[in-house]
């Protein structure tokens, strides 16, 4: 999977602004993670930057994620983040938010996973990206007001990162094992998705590793 390498110009004057996700949402509690690949932006020994900002991971055999999906029409499903800074250190409070309705056992339970168990979360923009939100410590439930009767009925649901652990990154970009498969791992709930891309060090001497 190649690196991007920066040029000396950004220009999105001919491109087709997206701004939404898709109304699906897929949240992976964190203790079923079987092995992960970070990889992050670099320069080599030439000073040449390049952009690289995924997460690869693959799941314990037999775990899945658990999927929220929304009517595609509306905007219920989204994801977000802000910059804070600590200490002159940028940190990141990462967000998403679903919308769960009904009084049903189902939904209690859900909502009890919600407010106990520690989750990050994988949503997919509208250009194919998928995003990987709370990957490194978690993502928790705000407090909310459930109002099954309410024009909406239910709530909006917001998890967010803890803010005695914010994110030391912006929100990954999910890369799979099988390059061009993101969106076929993201559907099928990341199920006995790939092993994790080969790749060698990089030459920066960094502890990272750079994927051809």
């Amino acid at each position: 999977m190649n690196c991007i390498k920066l040029r000396s110009e950004i220009d999105n004057s001919c491109v087709n602004v997206v701004r939404k996700y898709f109304q699906q949402l897929v949240l992976i509690n964190k203790d079923d993670i079987e092995s992960f690949l970070i990889q992050r932006p670099y320069s080599d020994l030439n000073d040449e930057y390049y952009c690289r900002y995924r997460v690869s991971f693959r799941l314990k055999e037999g775990k899945a994620g658990l999927r929220f999906t929304a009517p595609e029409h509306g905007n219920n499903i989204l994801g977000f983040y802000t910059k804070e800074t600590k200490e002159n250190i940028p940190q990141y409070k990462h967000s998403v938010q679903l919308p769960l309705i009904g009084v049903d056992e189902k939904t209690k339970c859900v909502l009890d996973q919600l407010d106990m168990a520690q989750y990050f979360a994988a949503i997919q923009f509208y250009d194919g990206t998928v995003e990987i939100y709370g990957f490194e410590f978690g993502l928790i439930s705000e407090d909310y007001e459930y109002n099954p009767v309410n024009n909406n009925g239910g709530a909006i649901i917001t998890l967010s990162s803890d803010d005695d652990a914010l994110e030391d990154e912006r929100p990954y970009v999910y890369a799979s094992g099988i390059e061009g498969q993101e969106s076929i791992d993201f559907d099928n709930n990341f199920v006995d998705n790939p092993e994790l891309p080969q790749g060698d060090f990089n030459n920066d001497f960094s502890n990272d590793f750079y994927i051809e």
